[in-house]
C-alpha cells in the first residue's frame, strides 16, 4: 500500500526560515540587554548611540520589532515584504551614519560599504513582494480572458526607474521621500494594471496606461 504523500507546505522555506532567525534574534537580544554589562546600557538608533536608561528604555522596541517580523514571516502577512525591507534600509542607513559619528566608527566609507551590504537584503524582500503580487494580478487577468496579458505599462516602467534612483538616495544622502514616494507607487502600478484588465473584454498586450484601454474600449 503506498503511502498518502504529505501536504505541501505552503509557507516557502525562506520565509520560514526568516521567521525562526527573528525569534533567535529576539531570544540573543533579550538576556544581553538585560544582563550583559558590556552591551545593556547602549543602544544604537538611527545611527546615535543611547546611553543610561534610555538604552534600558528603547532596548524593548528591537525585542518587539522582531517578534512582528517573526509573526509576518510565518503567518506570510502581506505587509512583511515592503516592512522588513523598510527595516533592511534603515540598519544598512544607520550603519553609515555610526560609523561617522560614532568614536568607534571607522569613517563614511566603511560605513557606506556596510550600508551597501546590508541594503542587499532589503533589495531582495522588494523584489519578492514585486514578485508576490504579480500572481495576484496574473490569476485576475487569466480568470477573465483564460489568457495572460503582456501590457508593459508605462507605470510599471517608470515605478523601476524609480527604485533605482531612490535606493542610492536613502544610503548615500539620508533623502527618504524618494524612496516612499517610489514604495507607494507600486500601488499605482498595481491599480493601473487592474483598471486595464476591468476595462478590456479580450486578452491584448502592450497596452501602456488604463487611459488608452479606456480608448481600445470605446472603439
Amino acid at each position: 500500500m503506498s503511502e498518502t504523500p504529505a501536504p505541501p507546505d505552503p509557507r516557502p522555506r525562506w520565509m520560514t526560515a526568516l521567521a525562526l532567525v527573528c525569534l533567535v534574534t529576539v531570544a540573543f537580544l533579550v538576556p544581553r540587554d538585560l544582563f550583559s554589562p558590556d552591551t545593556r546600557d547602549v543602544e544604537v538608533w538611527f545611527g546615535f548611540e543611547l546611553r543610561g536608561t534610555l538604552a534600558l528604555l528603547t532596548a524593548p522596541l528591537l525585542w518587539i520589532i522582531f517578534l512582528i517580523g517573526a509573526y509576518g514571516f510565518w503567518f506570510q502577512r502581506r505587509w512583511i515584504l515592503p516592512t522588513a525591507a523598510a527595516y533592511a534600509f534603515y540598519v544598512a542607513l544607520s550603519h553609515l551614519v555610526w560609523s561617522e559619528v560614532s568614536p568607534k566608527g571607522h569613517g563614511w566609507l566603511v560605513g557606506l560599504a556596510q550600508a551597501l551590504v546590508l541594503s542587499i537584503p532589503g533589495v531582495l524582500l522588494l523584489r519578492a513582494f514585486r514578485i508576490a503580487c504579480v500572481p495576484v494580478l496574473l490569476a485576475l487577468a487569466y480568470r477573465k480572458y483564460r489568457a495572460v496579458p503582456g501590457y508593459h505599462t508605462w507605470s510599471l516602467k517608470l515605478g523601476s526607474v524609480g527604485r533605482r534612483i531612490s535606493v542610492p538616495l536613502l544610503l548615500l544622502f539620508d533623502l527618504a521621500w524618494p524612496f516612499r514616494a517610489a514604495a507607494l507607487f507600486q500601488l499605482v502600478c498595481a491599480i493601473d494594471e487592474l483598471g486595464i484588465t476591468w476595462l478590456l473584454t479580450e486578452c491584448r498586450h502592450d497596452v501602456p496606461s488604463v487611459l488608452h484601454a479606456m480608448r481600445i474600449r470605446r472603439g
